[in-house]
């Protein structure tokens, strides 16, 4: 495999099977998007083992900062799987990092990001799951919170908006320009190398 690759990992953290398959469905046909249009993408979605979730767990009954968990549990993660270089999480509504996003951000209504990690507790809406999980990807909102939901792009269903549906998004493409602009640019630029992990 080339080292320079970049791979998103993914998994669910205190939920059921059913919610398992949901995410891999769901993250096989939001690449399925990405990587058939002319972005560019390459960044591979790679399923989390069981095993290797349970350093979430670990790491989640230590801190009580949604940053610190980010940092940490990517950090260990690296240990175990070194090609990793974003992780995205989907966790149950009433979950502790759902608690901590909220601590830190009370608009963090359905997850959280920051440039590495994000995390979603709202369950079984894809469209949301794809919006926090394009965050990682450099992808910016295109609403001004609730009282503005947008999408204040040129396009009217992107999923950038805030509270995306099937209704109000439906069918690819639901990306706006400028948000295309930044994968583009992501993809290119944003190469990490697996002995820059260390």
């Amino acid at each position: 495999m080339d080292s320079s690759i970049k791979n998103t990992y993914y998994c669910t953290l205190g939920l059921d099977e059913r919610h398992d398959e949901f995410l891999r469905n769901s993250m096989d046909e939001l690449f399925r998007h990405l990587s058939d249009s002319p972005m560019g993408f390459d960044c591979p979605f790679h399923e989390l083992v069981i095993e290797h979730r349970t350093i979430l767990s670990d790491v989640l009954e230590e801190r009580n900062d949604i940053f610190e968990f980010f940092a940490l549990s990517l950090s260990k993660i690296r240990k175990k799987v070194r090609q990793i270089s974003r992780l995205f999480i989907l966790c149950p509504t009433e979950s502790k990092i759902a608690y901590l996003a909220k601590k830190e951000c009370p608009n963090a209504v359905w997850g959280f990001s920051n440039t590495q990690v994000s995390a979603t507790y709202s369950l079984n809406n894809k469209y949301i799951v794809w919006h926090e999980l394009l965050h990682l990807f450099e992808v910016d909102d295109c609403h001004c919170g609730p009282e503005k939901p947008g999408p204040t792009c040129e396009l009217t269903n992107c999923i950038m908006q805030y509270a995306p549906t099937p209704q109000t998004v439906g069918e690819w493409p639901f990306l706006c320009q400028k948000n295309i602009k930044r994968i583009q640019s992501w993809s290119k630029n944003d190469r990490v190398d697996v002995k820059d992990l260390n």
